[in-house]
Parts: structure tokens; sequence; C-alpha cells
């Protein structure tokens, strides 16, 4: 009877024991296909495998990070959001992942969902565990503008720059802000520096140096830069109609009235099919003045007449209409001390309604002081080792790095085709570089492939390597690479960078904007 106690726990055992085996290898089988599926680009296939781990409670804390990574990726960001919540919560995160890294994705959902105060408490916080982090410094700073605190946004974005000089996107951003707080001189040398980098933003650099250009009367220089806005054509109805008017002003100020009359009838042309537009009463109303002060009677007539069925009661429309039919009954020569222009400033119009202003506000001051009660609340693992700063990548082992940069090609949408190597490529051979053929996931039968290096370097990139890796390209008729690296870019290898556009050179702080969300 013992004996068959015994054999029968016996039993129970190895049952025990082979169940949890087979089960534990089927769910590691598992996550490796939802991995596989994730570095695809294929998340909705890799939610659905993580959702049924989640379900099974296998590693529920590295699985919701996943799901977490894996939502904002297919852009489902209210899943992401509610992972996160859990996990910020229950305290309980994978390993080799803070509090912070969590935190930051978190702000990424918040931005995304347009929830701006939420995502503002976050980075109060982070802030102060972080302040020098330009990653932080950046979205407070876009923050504060937004909520017209931009004396404060102008300090945190100049603090952005002199860590990233040649960061186009924070020089663009100082720019409009020093548009908001009135100084022109600081936003015209920003934002012709913008320019130079080669940062338009579908026309819109060029539409703001116009303006600038325009209030310093340097009327040609606007001329060029407004042009250039129609030029890319872009689908947007009130920056054409907005340039037009403006190019109107210009031709005028230089006494060309003819191309003046046609530029405002152009910007009349695009503004008719805003609803609601007030810049096309004005544009009708300085088209009426020129042709009335050019002796075109009657085309100045329909042009005030049709102002005033949009607006009645609108400038001195009605006396000029009077003036003119008593002028034209008479046969009298028309004043030129009437109906002067409306005194247009493009500065101003800025100033009133703000480039970077948001509608969405809210008591920003007494938010801040509040979450900055809580900030000590989020501390992070003591010495903890996280993927998600660009400073940890050389104290890794080389296995580490070309795993993480392997992961990296996928997480910002490349599909990996081969790892070449090229002759005299010595950071390849001490492990400090790697190299990718590579075509977008969307499209895996791309047959025009871009060369990928990352590379990580202790000090300045050296020319040397810039020159390099675009020899390569040329050497393998490569259209289009990217060069990804941990440290910031000599100047000498900023020359050579400039000279080639078709390559995209992304420094530590991209690179850390990368490594956040893997």
């Amino acid at each position: 009877m013992i004996l068959i106690i015994i054999i029968t726990v016996i039993i129970a055992v190895l049952i025990v024991f082979f169940s949890f085996f087979f089960y534990s290898r089927r769910n590691k089988r598992k996550i490796k296909e939802a991995m596989r599926h994730e570095s695809a680009g294929r998340y909705h296939e890799a939610l659905a495998i993580y959702d049924y781990l989640l379900n099974l409670g296998y590693s529920p804390a590295e699985t919701r990070w996943k799901i977490a990574n894996t939502a904002y990726h297919a852009n489902i960001i209210q899943r992401a959001e509610k992972e996160l919540t859990v996990l910020i919560e229950t305290k309980d995160l994978p390993e080799n992942v803070s509090m912070f890294a969590v935190k930051s994705l978190m702000v990424e959902c918040y931005l995304k969902l347009g929830k701006i105060k939420e995502a503002f408490v976050e980075l109060v916080s982070l802030f102060k565990l972080a302040p020098d982090n330009p990653l932080l410094l950046f979205e407070l700073a876009k923050i504060y503008a937004g909520q017209r605190k931009t004396n404060r946004a102008i300090e945190l974005f100049e603090k952005c720059h002199r860590h990233n000089p040649k960061d186009h996107e924070v020089l663009y951003y100082l720019a409009r802000a020093y548009l908001d707080y009135g100084d022109a001189e600081k936003a015209l040398e920003y934002m012709e520096n913008t320019a130079r980098l080669k940062y338009f933003d579908r026309g819109k650099v060029n539409y703001y140096l116009g303006i600038l250009y325009y209030s310093k009367k340097r009327y040609n220089e606007a001329l060029s830069n407004f042009t250039q806005v129609l030029k890319l054509k872009l689908n947007d109805n009130r920056i054409l109609a907005e340039a037009h008017h403006l190019i109107a002003h210009c031709y005028k100020e230089k006494g060309l009235i003819d191309e003046a009359i046609t530029n405002f009838e152009k910007s009349q042309t695009y503004s008719e099919l805003i609803p609601g537009d007030a810049q096309g009463k004005t544009t009708l109303y300085n088209e009426g003045v020129l042709l009335y002060k050019s002796g075109h009677y009657k085309k100045a007539l329909e042009k005030f007449y049709k102002l005033k069925m949009i607006d009645y009661k609108y400038k001195d429309v009605d006396q000029l209409i009077r003036i003119i039919g008593t002028r034209m009954k008479s046969g009298e020569e028309l004043s030129q001390n009437v109906a002067n222009y409306i005194s247009e400033n493009p500065l101003f119009n800025i100033l009133k309604r703000g480039i970077l202003y948001s509608n969405v506000r809210f008591n920003i001051d007494a938010i801040e002081k509040e979450a900055e009660k809580y900030a000590g609340s989020i501390v992070p693992k003591a010495r903890s080792f996280s993927y998600n700063t660009v400073n940890k990548l050389n104290e890794m082992t080389s296995r580490d790095f070309k795993d993480l940069s392997r992961k990296l090609v996928h997480s910002i949408g490349y599909h990996i085709k081969s790892e070449p190597r090229f002759y005299g490529d010595t950071e390849y051979i001490d492990g400090d570089a790697i190299n990718f053929y590579a075509v977008p996931l969307k499209n895996l039968k791309e047959k025009d492939e871009i060369l990928m290096t990352i590379r990580r370097y202790k000090d300045e990139v050296p020319e040397l390597a810039v020159g390099r890796f675009i020899d390569w390209i040329e050497e393998k008729g490569i259209k289009q690479g990217v060069f990804i690296t941990s440290a910031l870019f000599s100047p000498q290898a900023i020359k050579v960078i400039h000279m080639n556009p078709n390559v995209k050179f992304i420094d530590k702080n991209g690179f850390a904007k990368m490594l956040g969300r893997i």
C-alpha cells in the first residue's frame, strides 16, 4: 500500500514537472514569435500574442512593458497608457527597465493623446531627476511656449541649443519662440540658421523669414522667401493666400502696382477656399485701394462691393464707394490722400495670435508647484542597467551593442537584409560599429536599399569617419544613407555633412530619442 502511494506521488510530481517544462517552453516560443512580429512591424499580430501571454500570467511586468511599446508603435495609444499605468501604480517593473523609462513613455502617450496637463506633471517630476536631459528640456519648453510662458520656454530651448547647436528642430522652435516674444532680431538669427541646416517645415521657415525680412524693409529677400513658399505647392490654402498677400505688399513697396494687384487677386482666390477667412477681407480691401489709386475705378468698385457682401461695415468702404462714384461723375482726379492702405505689420499679427500658443490652456503655475512636491516619488533603480540611455553604449559588450543596434533598426521601421563589412572599417573590427543594408518594413519588396551604420565613439566623430561612410555609399551606388552615432560630430565632420544632403546624420541626441522607445 505504501509503495503504491509513493509511486502515485512520484508520477504526480513528474506530471507537474513535465507540464511546467512544456508550458514554459511553449510560452518562450510564443514570446519569441511575438518579438519577431514586432521587429517586422506586424504590431497587431504581436499584440495578440502578448495579450494571450498576459492572460496566462506569463511574466506580467515584462509582458505589460512589451504591450505598451508595441501598442505605442501601432498607434493604439490608449492601450499603451493603460499598461503603463499598471506598471507605475504597482511599481512592478521588468528587469533593466527603470521607472524613469516607463514614465518617459507615458509622457509620449499623453502628448499623442493631447493630455498636455498630464504630460506636464510627469515632465516636471522627471526634470527634477534629470535637469540636463535634452529630450525633457525640449518637451517642457514646448509646453511652456504653448501656455504663453515664453520667457521660460526660451530659457529651456536655449539650454537645448547649447547642448546641441546643430539640432535644426530646436533652432526652429527657438526662432518661433522669439517671434512670440517680439524679439525680431533673435528670431531672424535663429530662423536663418534653421534654413542653413536645410530644415524648411513644408515652407513655413521661408514664410517666417519672408515676414522678418519684410519688417526690416528688405523686400527683395522677403520676395525670394515668399516665392519659395509658392514653389513648394503646399496643400495649405491659408499659407498660400497669405504668401500671395505679402508678395503683393512687397511689390507695392517697390512701386510695381500691376504685380501687386495680380498677387492680391491670387490671394483672394485662395482666401475664398477658407471658411470665414479674415485675411481675405484685408486682401480685397488692399486690392480695391490699389485699383482705385491706379485709376481703375470700376474694378475698384467691384472689389469694394464684394467686400460689403462679406462685411458691410468693413473699414471705410462706404466712404470709398461714395467718393469713387462722385469723382467718376464729375471727372475729377482722385486724391492720393484718401484711402491709404491698411497699415499692416505681419510681426504684429504674429504677436497677437502667437505661433506656439496652444488651444489647451491650464493653470501651469499652480500645477507646476503641485508636481514639484511629488517629484521625489520617482526613484530610479540605483546603478541599474538601462538600454534607454545613450551614455551606456560605451559600457556595453560588442555583442550587446550590436543586438541593441538591430533592435533599433527594427524600431524605426526598417527590415535588415544584410550586415556588410567594409575594407578599412576599424571601428567594426574593434566591435564599435555595425552596418546594415535595409528596406522599409512597409515595403519589403523595395529594391533600393539604404545603407545604415551605427557607431559608438568616446570623443567627437572625426571627419575621416564621415567621409569614409560617404565613400562607401558612392562606391556601392546607394541613393540614401543613415549615420547614427553615440557622440557629437566634430566641426570638420559637420562641414562634410552639409555637403551631402542625401545622407542623414544622427548624433547622440537623436540617438537618445530612438533608444527611449526600444
